[in-house]
């Protein structure tokens, strides 16, 4: 049964007011520390102790890890849609981002591909992918079906299951009943698993924590039969010593899980390319501050609440995770996406804010959907399979937009996502246990572009204000000389900032208040803190947020002096410090009464996205790179990429020891520069091939049945197609090369010996190609470049501001192919630690 408690919500008000001669924006909050902890063991752990780790605990709020609470960062990377030789590096991009956790489906339909000979070499190796998440000191999700989705083929089932289920008459695609059909199947898939997992389990010390039986199955409660086929997989799981922590199922579509045995597990995505329309997206939830967990997009609503109840909030009996929250959007065939970093990182303020103790993304790290055995059929999900799905997606391409592409490089907004882990990673055992407050004047419809969206997470009369001025494809109002004024439990009010701020169009951040930084009280800081040094003394990192002037209180209380170069304003027992320009040098130090040393340094934004966290011969480091670094810990090997700048530069505090690049000091940091062998980039050529419209039979067709293009080469299918003559070995010096078709067209294609390898949905940007992932055929190999066109009747949704001025003209054409050298330096942290 489902106990859901409801308790009065803070009475919150929100106005706009005159202050003197300037107009002040002024939120007025009660804030009421009264959060319900249960532990009461409602849900059913597994084994949940580690001789390594220590033991997992949950009430409803949050996870606790030996007693103390945490926000885990999860990201997905699918080992079997990724070379083998690969992982290792990718599991190490992932970790420099902040990430903690690795989810990934494991997909029956790649495994046992023909009944009875389950497969789990070369990519399919599971076991080794998990080795080196604990290698790396990273736990590991599997989620382990027997149905997926992820956009595969059958949704995962085998193609040999899928005829079993059309020849027995089925009519659905999945199949959600443990019976005479499916029992010796399903048992045989997951315990085949449970002999890869052997002992690499939580309880072994290994890094297996947690698992997701099947996915999005619909639940209606005890006695439907997806209530009890979720029930009978945990069973199945332990059945075969299957034994975690964590057994975990998504929270959607069905309104009730048997949550004693499953935890729960949300999501919430910026785009929602599976829309079944060509048309523009309303306005979405997702960016708003509401207790709803569920993204309608993804799921129908669970409906909590009566309408008459709205000031009232409910109490979970689970604390909200989520493991589907968009670190991009797939493209699909009638929907093509564009993304900026705010799509999706407004996203993670939005659902921190109100409450969220676990942040789970799909999908981190790109991946490739791999050919059949044999090259026998693509394995994507297509409407071109024996139950037809509803969408096209790309054959090989699994990009996802991800802040790490299926080519491996990083993306822009790979730094965004690593920025805010880096808050949750310093921060998230202070956040986990403060409880939401959601103002009443706060939006609540997704569309309102004129309302401030924030909330307050707080406890013991500390919190965070979260806001988030940003929704995808709206313009909201700029709030000028925003104001708050936070009464606790009706005792104590603080009013912040002293000068109000401004929180323009696009931008999302937070506002500490009553911060314990080291027995100093900070009342507040219209900055963002996002990292802890903890060395000789600490060091505490702050960003100047966009549009937001710096500036911080601290309570007199302990502090014997504060040397900045900022204004000082001492003011009822406090002292403000105001006017700091950020940067590397701008700092405030506190000092004390018994004489120790507290250090606050306020970056730029630019220069927090450069930020990471590393640990180097037993001290933590703060590392600024303009380009991409990870950090092998294992080996002592410091990688620094460039992509297209032989000139690396990087900066670290404190400073590395004996290290030959330094060049000098900037502000606290030590400044190094590295210069590497310049590669000059070969210009690419194409030759057409075929160029013959009528003899393309895709041309006015608003909606095909199946995509335009094979995954074998047919030379006169498609409009324009090219012989393509790339280099033929990667230059020495060079890591990677990252090639771009600026193409135009509806789809694009590249073949080598007549069998595809990549694929592109055009919208608006080129087609991005990894030179070595491919580097073995670069000798002999004929590369074969094909575009299928876009004609003026296709029922496609682009981005506004997509190019289709060519549609008129040429309607597929290969305008150019560049090349991006990816440079690279590997720092041996055991030489820097000689002396």
């Amino acid at each position: 049964m489902k106990y859901i408690i409801y308790l009065l919500l803070p009475f919150v008000t929100g106005c706009v007011h005159l202050n003197g001669q300037e107009n002040v924006e002024k939120h007025e909050i009660t804030i009421i520390d009264d959060s319900e902890i249960i532990n009461d063991e409602y849900y059913k752990l597994g084994t949940n102790t580690s001789p390594k780790e220590g033991k997992f605990e949950i009430n409803n709020y949050y996870i606790t890890k030996n007693g103390k609470p945490v926000i885990m960062v999860m990201g997905e990377f699918q080992y079997s849609r990724y070379p083998r030789e690969d992982w290792e590096e990718g599991i190490l991009k992932m970790k420099a981002s902040g990430i903690d956790a690795i989810g990934f489906y494991a997909l029956w339909l790649l495994h046992e591909q023909n009944e009875g000979e389950i497969s789990f070499d070369k990519n399919l190796d599971i076991r080794h992918f998990i080795e080196l998440c604990a290698k790396h000191d990273l736990l590991a999700f599997p989620r382990i079906g027997p149905w997926a989705h992820g956009e595969a083929r059958n949704g995962g089932y085998p193609e040999w299951f899928v005829k079993k289920m059309k020849e027995a008459g089925l009519s659905s695609s999945r199949y959600n009943r443990i019976d005479e059909f499916s029992t010796e199947h399903y048992s045989n898939w997951y315990k085949a698993l449970s002999d890869q997992f052997k002992d690499l389990y939580y309880k072994d010390g290994g890094p297996i924590f947690a698992i997701q039986v099947d996915n999005e199955v619909w639940s209606g409660g005890p006695g439907s039969e997806g209530y009890e086929f979720l029930s009978g997989l945990r069973k199945l799981a332990e059945s075969f010593n299957i034994d975690v922590p964590f057994y975990t199922a998504t929270g959607w579509p069905g309104k009730e899980l048997p949550d004693t045995e499953l935890l729960p597990l949300w999501g919430g995505y910026p785009a929602a390319p599976w829309t079944g329309h060509a048309n523009k997206l309303s306005p979405i939830d997702n960016y708003l501050f509401i207790s709803t967990r569920l993204d309608k997009k993804i799921g129908s609503d669970m409906d909590f609440y009566e309408k008459e109840q709205s000031n009232k909030r409910p109490i979970y009996r689970h604390p909200y995770l989520t493991v589907e929250m968009g670190a991009g959007n797939q493209m699909t065939y009638h929907r093509r996406p564009l993304l900026k970093a705010a799509d999706m990182i407004s996203l993670i303020y939005t659902r921190l804010g109100v409450g969220a103790n676990t942040i789970g993304y799909y999908i981190y790290h790109g991946v490739q959907h791999p050919l059949s055995n044999g090259n026998e059929y693509p394995t994507q999900e297509s409407k071109n399979q024996i139950y037809p799905y509803a969408n096209d997606y790309p054959m090989i391409s699994y990009d996802f937009l991800a802040p790490i592409s299926e080519w491996g490089f990083a993306r822009p907004y790979y730094n965004d996502f690593k920025l805010t882990h880096l808050f949750i990673e310093n921060f998230g055992e202070n956040l986990a246990p403060m409880y939401p407050t959601l103002p009443n004047d706060a939006p609540k419809n997704p569309a309102n572009n004129t309302a401030l969206r924030y909330s307050v997470r707080n406890k013991d009369g500390a919190g965070y204000i979260f806001f988030n001025n940003y929704v995808r494809q709206l313009d909201l109002r700029d709030h000028k000389n925003v104001q708050f004024s936070i009464n606790i439990n009706d005792k104590d009010t603080i009013e912040l900032p002293k000068k109000g701020i401004d929180i323009n169009n696009g931008s999302y951040g937070i506002i500490p208040f009553n911060m314990n930084i080291e027995g100093i009280t900070l009342a507040y800081a219209t900055a963002h803190p996002f990292s802890i040094l903890d060395n000789k003394e600490k060091t505490y990192f702050f960003y100047e947020m966009e549009g937001v002037t710096p500036e911080f209180k601290f309570k007199n209380e302990h502090i014997k002096e504060i040397i900045t170069k900022g204004k000082l304003t001492h003011e009822n027992g406090a002292q403000i410090v105001t006017n700091l320009k950020s940067g590397k040098d701008c700092s405030i130090e506190i000092i004390k009464k018994n004489n120790e040393r507290i250090k606050i340094i306020i970056l730029s934004k630019n220069e927090a996205l450069q930020a990471y966290e590393f640990k180097i011969n037993g001290e933590e480091v703060l590392f600024l790179n303009q380009e991409f670094s990870m950090l092998d810990s294992n080996k002592g090997a410091l990688t620094l990429r460039s992509l297209g700048d032989n000139l690396i530069n990087f900066w670290s505090y404190p400073e590395l020891p004996n290290t030959k690049f330094k060049i000098g000091s900037d502000g606290i940091f030590t400044a190094y520069e590295i210069t590497l062998q310049n590669w000059e980039t070969p210009k690419i050529s194409f030759t057409p091939t075929f160029n013959d419209s009528l003899k393309n039979k895709w041309i006015n067709l608003k909606t095909p049945t199946e995509l335009p293009y094979s995954h074998k080469l047919e030379k006169e299918k498609l409009f324009a197609s090219y012989k393509v003559n790339l280099p033929k070995k990667l230059p020495q010096g060079v890591n990677d090369v990252l090639l771009n078709f600026d193409y135009k067209g509806n789809t694009a294609q590249l073949y080598a010996d007549d069998i595809i390898i990549a694929d592109n949905f055009y919208n608006g940007t080129p087609m991005p190609f990894g030179l070595k992932r491919h580097q073995s055929k670069l000798q002999k190999g004929e590369f074969i470049f094909q575009i299928s066109p876009l004609t003026s009747t296709d029922n496609i949704y682009f981005e506004e501001n997509t190019d289709l001025n060519f549609v008129k003209t040429d309607g597929a054409i290969l305008k150019n192919i560049t090349l991006i050298p990816e440079y690279e330096f590997i720092l041996d942290l055991k030489d820097t630690a000689k002396n």
